[in-house]
């Protein structure tokens, strides 16, 4: 990771191009955890090039391209929010996602493009979909290019502001489109975004990773569907809920919230709403309810349920559990 890492460009000339646009006097850096170490480096140089310009750097955790700092831009009065590391998936008038890609050399996307080929052919594939996080994206239709010359068949989707063929970590609809396809092919780091497309899509998956020209298998958590149909059963013997708002920008779904409560109530049952910018387990310690449910991001119950003491439901398993939809109806996301 930390060679990966080494070879993110940054495009602070982007950057530089966006705070003079807006006219900006004082500017909110946001930056993933990976980049932190950069941080000092990266205001010195744009400091050069704004001299008149008073940087801040957020250092709260950055979730993903839907936690945007734009509260706190507006408490130190910021007329500019530069988020680093993700591309836009919603509208926002003050904050600008200033690229970061990967400096990988053509030799490297043709020594992965090769091992992508052996893959598929030791395997008789000839139908793919490929996909890929954000710092992948200027290579996904070189590599496409290259597959096609050897007759396969490849499929790259696009969903919302996303780019063709992109993924996030709560969002593989890209790869979802074609149901001929006999393998996805993903280009990220670790297996945080392939474990998640394989859990969802059913299909067969495989990551790469473009720098080291690797290939991983990748198989899906069975075990994690049967917890989750346990936790929706547990939870229909639940007479109280809590229903959990999550106050950023991009995750804060106070409609689907009161209209789940509606729902419970009309049940019979409990509801009380909580709201909260992080929503974690050890705050909801104290809470008298019998169960939870999330209507913040999908990842929160599917990843860290194991430390919820009790039950904690996405908006699809409280439906579920509440006799409005059908368990056969089930899907993760």
């Amino acid at each position: 990771m930390a060679e990966a890492t080494s070879r993110l460009k940054i495009d602070i000339e982007f950057a530089k191009k966006e705070i003079q646009k807006a006219n900006a006097k004082r500017v909110l850096i946001q930056i993933p955890e990976g980049l932190k170490d950069r941080i000092t480096s990266m205001i010195s140089e744009l400091k050069e090039k704004c001299k008149d310009v008073e940087f801040f750097c957020a250092i709260d955790p950055l979730y993903g391209a839907c936690d945007l700092a734009e509260k706190e831009a507006g408490q130190i009065d910021a007329d500019l929010v530069l988020h680093f590391g993700h591309s836009q998936i919603i509208e926002s008038k003050k904050t600008v996602y200033v690229p970061v890609t990967y400096e990988i050399s053509k030799k490297e996307i043709e020594k992965s493009v090769e091992k992508i080929i052996e893959y598929l052919q030791k395997n008789k594939i000839s139908n793919i979909t490929i996909g890929g996080t954000i710092q992948y994206m200027p290579y996904l239709q070189k590599i496409r290019q290259l597959l096609e010359k050897e007759n396969i068949k490849v499929n790259v989707g696009k969903t919302g502001l996303l780019k063709d063929g992109q993924i996030l970590g709560c969002n593989i609809n890209s790869l979802l489109f074609d149901s001929k396809t006999q393998l996805l092919v993903l280009f990220s780091d670790g297996q945080f975004h392939a474990k998640f497309a394989a859990l969802v899509s059913k299909k067969k998956v495989i990551q790469v990773d473009l720098i080291n020209a690797k290939i991983e298998e990748i198989k899906p958590d069975e075990k994690l569907v049967k917890k989750r149909i346990a936790a929706i059963m547990q939870a229909e013997k639940a007479e109280s809920f809590g229903i959990l708002i999550c106050t950023k920008e991009g995750q804060f779904n106070i409609e689907k919230a009161i209209e789940i409560k509606k729902m419970v109530e009309s049940k019979g049952k409990k509801a009380y709403l909580f709201t909260g910018d992080l929503l974690l387990p050890e705050y909801f310690l104290g809470i008298n309810v019998d169960c939870f449910v999330s209507t913040a991001c999908p990842r929160i119950v599917l990843d860290e349920f194991g430390k919820w003491k009790k039950p904690i439901l996405n908006i699809e398993e409280v439906m579920i559990a509440l006799g409005v939809k059908k368990l056969e109806e089930y899907s993760l996301i």
